[in-house]
């Protein structure tokens, strides 16, 4: 008996890892494998305005001069303007909902390729615009670069701190992806876009 335990023990071994093959080879024809899960695409709307002044989630980190002669376009929002400052061509910038003494003749304009740092630029005017398509103007990629739209609505490309998105957005609305090109190299790669902003 003694002898005949070893034996015994190696031939359970082998069965449970025969049943451990069978069952992985199961689930794999039923498509029943664990595979990492794709996160979900959040999308944000940019609210940098409240009634009285800048939202206190934002930082105005600037202040300029300029014009907004016509409307945004990267986005069909009421309230998103094409400006030209100081600083160069914004592109949206954005009116209050609503003009106060603080607000009266201002708009914000994102700084920096931040979504929560803007610049106060004063202008001289501002005639109301009919709203068009809302589209994603800014996307934040799983490596963490925000990336913010140029071109027209329809035809957006996007432009990213170390390179740039080819082509328009991947997928669903709640599972987008993007081709990412790198600065400097030649083959683009898909890349998670894990927030939109619209």
């Amino acid at each position: 008996m003694e002898c005949a335990q070893p034996s015994l023990r190696r031939r359970r071994g082998v069965i449970w890892a025969a049943v451990v093959v069978v069952v992985a080879a199961v689930w794999t024809v039923a498509g029943l494998m664990i595979r990492p899960a794709v996160s979900a695409t959040l999308l944000y709307g940019i609210a940098p305005w409240e009634a009285r002044g800048p939202a206190p989630q934002i930082t105005v980190v600037g202040s300029a001069a300029g014009d907004c002669l016509e409307r945004s376009r990267v986005t069909g929002r009421a309230d998103a303007y094409r400006c030209h400052t100081a600083a160069g061509l914004a592109d949206p910038c954005f009116a209050p909902p609503v003009y106060s003494e603080a607000t009266y003749f201002k708009v914000l304009c994102p700084a920096g390729g931040s979504v929560t740092r803007f610049n106060m630029v004063s202008i001289t005017g501002l005639d109301p615009l009919p709203a068009g398509a809302r589209s994603e103007f800014a996307v934040r990629l799983a490596d963490g670069q925000t990336c913010w739209a140029t071109g027209t609505t329809g035809l957006l490309r996007y432009r990213c701190p170390a390179g740039t998105l080819q082509g328009p957005l991947h997928g669903t609305r709640t599972r987008r992806t993007a081709q990412y090109l790198p600065t400097g190299q030649d083959t683009a790669q898909t890349m998670q876009v894990t927030v939109t902003y619209r």
